[in-house]
């Protein structure tokens, strides 16, 4: 049961074209049952920043990407948003968010106004942390998944075709960029662009996610059922 296209085509590649295979959707975004929805005129105005660190980069490529993101800050704190940096990885492990962040922050010019969640967070606080903010900018692939699930108005930077694909189920594919593409033109012009409907992007995003939920509550006991005959 592959959550998208390029896991079903790999299925088919090792297993033969006879297998048993149910596309199904992305079951983290069952999380949407573990949060009170908050409508867009509830949250604090802020926008929530997930990067991928551990991804290969030259020193120029991370120094493009560092100050792309600083400059996207410098924009919308510009518009009245507060900046809080979401790390991914796992942190005292080896890979650690924080260090690239603060690098990010201290290329902006209101590093005052930006923050980051300095300890790990459990999976119910993090949901309501996301759930909080108005707009949500996801590069690794659960910061956007957390976004969809909590109705945050998602920009996607994919690393991987599945980002592209999620958001596509989501009907946003819009809102998504190949990271090697990122710009800080296209960053704000997406920004201006959703800003003027970010409650029903918010609405949309959940209702797709509840939708989606129960597709894959039944995917579930589908599997189980076949199993175990």
């Amino acid at each position: 049961m592959p959550r998208e296209n390029n896991s079903q085509e790999c299925l088919k590649k090792f297993i033969g074209d006879g297998a048993n295979v149910i596309p199904t959707f992305e079951s983290v975004l069952s999380l949407s049952e573990f949060i009170e929805y908050k409508s867009i005129d509830k949250r604090d105005n802020a926008i929530g920043i997930a990067i991928y660190c551990t991804q290969y980069r030259t020193s120029e490529e991370k120094s493009t990407y560092q100050k792309t993101l600083a400059k996207f800050c410098d924009y919308v704190i510009s518009k009245g948003y507060n900046v809080r940096f979401f790390p991914m990885e796992i942190k005292g492990t080896g890979p650690d968010d924080r260090p690239f962040i603060n690098e990010i922050i201290s290329k902006t010019l209101a590093p005052e106004k930006c923050s980051v969640y300095f300890e790990d967070l459990e999976t119910q606080d993090h949901l309501n942390e996301v759930s909080k903010c108005k707009v949500f900018l996801g590069h690794k692939t659960h910061s956007t998944i957390f976004a969809l699930a909590t109705g945050t108005p998602l920009m996607a930077m994919a690393y991987h075709p599945k980002t592209l694909e999620f958001l596509t189920q989501f009907g946003m594919t819009e809102n998504v960029i190949v990271d090697t593409k990122l710009s800080i033109e296209w960053l704000t012009e997406t920004f201006d662009r959703i800003s003027s409907s970010l409650e029903s992007i918010s609405k949309n995003e959940y209702a797709k996610s509840v939708d989606f939920t129960n597709r894959i509550k039944e995917d579930i006991f589908k599997a189980i059922n076949i199993v175990t005959k």
